[in-house]
C-alpha cells in the first residue's frame, strides 16, 4: 500500500508517518512539509511537492503519478473548506484511491465557534456556556453576568481553522476587560470577526475520538490533553502541552455515557444536516458535576492527540483508514495495546507568545533509546548535522508502559535527558491521573461500573473498548 499524508502540523504528520512506517502493509509513504526530513522516519518517507495552497487538481496529479492507495488529508490542505477546493472532484478523478478528508460542510461547521455552538444547542447536546460577539458592547455585557474564570479568543472567517490561535484567560471582570482590550475588534462592523468568550466550568478536560465511514461510528480512544502552558493548570491555553491515555479515573460506564450523550448525537446531527462525518472526529469536553459537556468539535486527530494516541494502537492503522474511506467499518472494532501512554511537549521559553529560536538541542539520541520512549518533532531544523529549535512547540516525547505510573516515570526521565536553551515543559503531566483511585467507594460507583482493581485498590490499567459500536446503541 502507498500512502500520501497531507498535514500542516509537523508533529501530527510525524506521528502518522511513524505509525504507518512500522506496518508491513505499507510499502511507501509520501508526506508534505518537513516530515521526510525528520529523524526516525526520513529513511522511510518521501517528500511530496504539495503545499496548503495546492489545488485539488495538483494533488490529484501527484496521487496518480505515484499510484497512491490511501490519501489522508488534514483541513489545512483544503483551504479551510473553501469553495475553491473540490474534494468531490479529487475523489472522482482518483477512483482507485481511498480519500479520507473532512468534507467542506464539516470544515465550515467546525471552523466556526458560533456555528458549532448552535449545532450543539439545536440537537440538545450538553455544551459549555459560550458567548459569540461581534461588538465590544455585547461582549462587555456578557462579562458582567458571566461566571469566572473565562477564556477569550478572536475568531475570523480567515483564521477560524488555524489551530494555534491566541487564547487568553481571565479570573475576574477587570482581568476580562483587560483581555478584551488586548484582543480588540479590528473589523466588527463587517461581522467577519468575532470574539469568543467561554466560561470554564469546574471539572476535568478530556478528549474523545471516533472513526466514521459516513454510516457507522466506531469509538477510537480517549485522552486527557493538558492545554495550559504552566504546571498546575496555570497560564494561557495552548493546542496542548502533553497528556495521557487511557484515562485511569474514567470508568467503562462513564465512557459509554459520553458516547451516548455526546458522540452519537453529534454523529446523528451531522447526518441529519447532510454533512458527511467520514473520517476521524475529536470532541473536547469537560467532565463536571453536571456530566459531560462539549467544548469543541474538530475533524481528524489534533497535533496534541496524534503522538499520544497512535503509539497505543495495536492493529494496522493504514488498513483501518482504508476501510473507513471505502465505507467498510461496520461491525469492526479497534484493537489497542494493553499499555498506558503519556506525552510531554517541550517548548521554547515564552511560548505561546513570541520566543527566541535557533538553539541547539542535545540528548535526542540518548532519550530516544530509552525503553518505551518515542520522540515526535514539530519546531525543529537540522543544520550541519545539529538539531536546532525552530518554533514555539519544539518536540513531543511519548512513553508507553504497562501501567500509568511507569509511563509517567519513563517520559519524565527522557525529558530530563533532552536540553536546549530556555527549554520549557509542564512537570505535572500525568500526575492528576493517579488521584482518587485507591477508594472505589469515594467515586460513588455502582459495583458493576467500578473498574477492575488490584489487591492494593489501584486501578488496573487495561485497554478496553470505549463503548458499544453504533449498532449496539
Amino acid at each position: 500500500m502507498k500512502v500520501l499524508l497531507l498535514m500542516a502540523q509537523n508533529i501530527k504528520c510525524h506521528a502518522f508517518a511513524w505509525k504507518l512506517a512500522r506496518e508491513k502493509e505499507v510499502a511507501e509513504i509520501f508526506a508534505a512539509g518537513k516530515t521526510a526530513r525528520q529523524p526516525g522516519v526520513r529513511e522511510l518517507v518521501r517528500s511530496a511537492a504539495v503545499t496548503p495552497d495546492s489545488s485539488a487538481e495538483e494533488i490529484g496529479k501527484i496521487v496518480k503519478k505515484n499510484n497512491i492507495d490511501l490519501l489522508l488529508m488534514g483541513p489545512e490542505f483544503m483551504k479551510a473548506g473553501s469553495s475553491d477546493f473540490d474534494l468531490e472532484a479529487l475523489a472522482a478523478n482518483c477512483p482507485k484511491t481511498g480519500v479520507l478528508a473532512p468534507s467542506r460542510e464539516l470544515l465550515k461547521l467546525t471552523g466556526s465557534s458560533a456555528a458549532s455552538t448552535r449545532f450543539f444547542q439545536e440537537d440538545d447536546i450538553p455544551v459549555i456556556d459560550r458567548g459569540v460577539f461581534s461588538s465590544r458592547e455585547s461582549a462587555q455585557k456578557f462579562l458582567q453576568e458571566a461566571d469566572y474564570p473565562l477564556q477569550l479568543r478572536r475568531e475570523s472567517d480567515e483564521s477560524s481553522s488555524v489551530e494555534e490561535r491566541l487564547i487568553l484567560t481571565a479570573d475576574n471582570i477587570s482581568g476580562a476587560r483587560e483581555k478584551l482590550d488586548q484582543l480588540g475588534f479590528r473589523s466588527a462592523s463587517s461581522g467577519e470577526e468575532r470574539i469568543i468568550i467561554d466560561e470554564i466550568p469546574a471539572g476535568d478536560r478530556m478528549a474523545v475520538f471516533a472513526l466514521s465511514d459516513g454510516e457507522t461510528l466506531l469509538p477510537f480512544s480517549s485522552a486527557r490533553i493538558c492545554r495550559r502552558v504552566f504546571s498546575g493548570g496555570e497560564g494561557p491555553l495552548t493546542p496542548g502541552m502533553g497528556g495521557y491515555s487511557p484515562l485511569p479515573a474514567i470508568s467503562l460506564a462513564e465512557d459509554q455515557k459520553i458516547y451516548r450523550q455526546i458522540m452519537m448525537p453529534i454523529f446523528e446531527g451531522l447526518k441529519k444536516r447532510g454533512i458527511n462525518p467520514r473520517g476521524l472526529l475529536e470532541v473536547e469536553l469537560i467532565m463536571g458535576e453536571a456530566g459531560p459537556r462539549a467544548a469543541s468539535l474538530k475533524p481528524g486527530l489534533s497535533s496534541a492527540a496524534a503522538p499520544l494516541i497512535l503509539p497505543r494502537l495495536k492493529e494496522p492503522l493504514a488498513q483501518k483508514l482504508l476501510q473507513t474511506a471505502e465505507g467498510e467499518i461496520k461491525g469492526r472494532k479497534m484493537d489497542w495495546q494493553d499499555r498506558s501512554s503519556v506525552n510531554i511537549m517541550l517548548t521554547s521559553g515564552g511560548y505561546p507568545l513570541a520566543c527566541e529560536q535557533g538553539f541547539e538541542i542535545f540528548g535526542l539520541e540518548e532519550a530516544g533509546e530509552r525503553e518505551g520512549v518515542h520522540i515526535f518533532y514539530h519546531g525543529m531544523e537540522e543544520q550541519d548535522g545539529r538539531f536546532m529549535t525552530a518554533g514555539g512547540r519544539v518536540l513531543g516525547i511519548t512513553a508507553l508502559a504497562g501501567d500509568h505510573f511507569t509511563a509517567v516515570d519513563r517520559v519524565n526521565r527522557a525529558v530530563e535527558m533532552i536540553g536546549f536553551q530556555d527549554k520549557h515543559y509542564r512537570q505535572d503531566i500525568g500526575s492528576g491521573a493517579v488521584l482518587d483511585l485507591s477508594s472505589p467507594a469515594a467515586r460513588n460507583e455502582p459495583p458493576e461500573a467500578r473498574p477492575e482493581r488490584d489487591e492494593k485498590g489501584q486501578r488496573r490499567f487495561q485497554d478496553r473498548d470505549l463503548g458499544p459500536r453504533q449498532d449496539d446503541f
